[in-house]
């Protein structure tokens, strides 16, 4: 009920806007061809059957304020939720009609849910007629502003990542104990798009003076965009950015960097061929596509690449996909199994065509991987020369492959 009071109490504001003054007119040289014009009535059209607010408002912007199309935006706009209208904002770059009251209502809501920072940013933005309509909430939500020492830190507390999160909580909490310098933590939940709006609310809601966080590439990259628009300092707890930025800090072991890192070790220890065995999240891929890069600029045959869910404790269904493990496409399994029955999985040695094994991901992940190497009759390589004999003794006469672990 509050949020629909509010509302109304926003278009009542807006109601009384007065048309468009000659700056919000589009000029001769952008004047719309008739083509365009008749266009953009049909998509107006449609976009309004369909509550589609965002493609109305630009449908819009291309007929422009004439002939009633100002209280026809008014109406729209006081229709549009707030994620319509910034979507609409987006597409506008530049003044025009009917980017004013788009921003003056944006501003207007911004201020409505806290959110001071994006207030002021927007009703900055209302040129023409609406610009004396946007002085009082401007200087309120400027009045509002928090100024304080805040720190904000972005983490995954939910979600499939909580874990990372909740043991990064406890670090940072450690780290800052004694300093007086309040922390408030902002679940972003391992989601990009929700790592944005927690800057938003950091800086809106909170007044963070700075942010720390989040973990994880899409997230980082997000949160690092959004943050410079709204210009206050983030450190990042993931790479998240292409290259230094002003006010964007970022860690320096990337998975690109880890990557890179790992293909030159095997490089020097004479590996020739490699297999790539990554977790099926966005660090994995990263890590994955890196290393295949790297390796290859450096001599080194990428022979197999895989995944398996970084969530799950039982990891045999993707790592017998990996390493081959099928009856149906494994003849030498299949004539083993054939023989020997259902034992026959455990004195079966599959084989393997790399000399190294890549695995991009966090110790204990990497731990429980490892470990389904012997179960699957793997050997780890664990010494420069290895006993022959008592291998080929251990698995019934035959040479097993054996792997060199490589890890991050």
């Amino acid at each position: 009920m509050k949020a629909v009071l509010v509302s109304l109490a926003t278009a009542l504001v807006l109601s009384c806007a007065a048309p468009a003054k000659p700056s919000e007119l589009p000029g001769p040289a952008n004047l719309p061809t008739e083509a365009q014009t008749g266009d953009a009535r049909v998509e107006l059209a449609r976009a309004r059957e369909a509550g589609d607010w965002t493609a109305a408002l630009l449908a819009l912007r291309v007929l422009g304020p004439k002939q009633g199309r100002a209280a026809e935006a008014e109406t729209i706009v006081d229709g549009a939720s707030y994620q319509q209208l910034e979507a609409a904002m987006a597409k506008m770059p530049e003044p025009g009609f009917p980017r004013s009251r788009v921003a003056l209502r944006l501003g207007l809501l911004a201020q409505h849910i806290g959110r001071s920072e994006a207030a002021i940013r927007y009703l900055k933005m209302v040129r023409g007629s609406l610009a004396d309509r946007a002085k009082a909430p401007l200087a309120r939500a400027s009045a509002e502003l928090p100024a304080t020492n805040v720190v904000a830190v972005l983490l995954p507390l939910s979600g499939r990542y909580a874990a990372v999160g909740r043991e990064l909580r406890v670090a940072i909490e450690i780290a800052a104990a004694g300093e007086d310098r309040p922390l408030v933590f902002l679940d972003t939940a391992g989601d990009a798009e929700r790592a944005a709006a927690m800057v938003d609310e950091a800086v809106g809601k909170h007044g963070a003076a700075a942010i720390l966080g989040p973990v994880g590439d899409r997230e980082s990259r997000a949160a690092a965009a959004r943050a410079a628009e709204l210009g206050v300092v983030i450190g990042l707890l993931g790479p998240g950015t292409d290259g230094p930025s002003a006010g964007v800090f970022g860690l320096v072991s990337s998975p690109e960097w880890e990557a890179r890192a790992a293909a030159k070790t095997a490089r020097l220890l004479g590996y020739k061929t490699a297999a790539i065995l990554a977790p099926r999240d966005e660090h994995g891929r990263a890590a994955a596509l890196h290393f295949a890069r790297v390796a290859k600029g450096l001599g080194i045959r990428v022979v197999a690449d895989g995944r398996y869910d970084p969530t799950a404790t039982d990891l045999e269904t993707d790592l017998k996909k990996f390493f081959g493990l099928d009856p149906k496409t494994n003849a030498r399994l299949r004539r083993h199994l054939r023989r020997r029955g259902k034992k026959g999985w455990k004195s079966f040695s599959p084989d393997v065509a790399y000399e190294m094994l890549f695995i991009p991901d966090e110790y204990k992940r990497a731990a429980l991987v490892a470990s389904y190497l012997p179960y699957f009759n793997i050997e780890v390589r664990k010494r420069d020369l290895m006993n022959t004999y008592g291998l080929r003794r251990k698995h019934g006469g035959r040479l097993p492959s054996v792997v060199q672990l490589l890890g991050t």
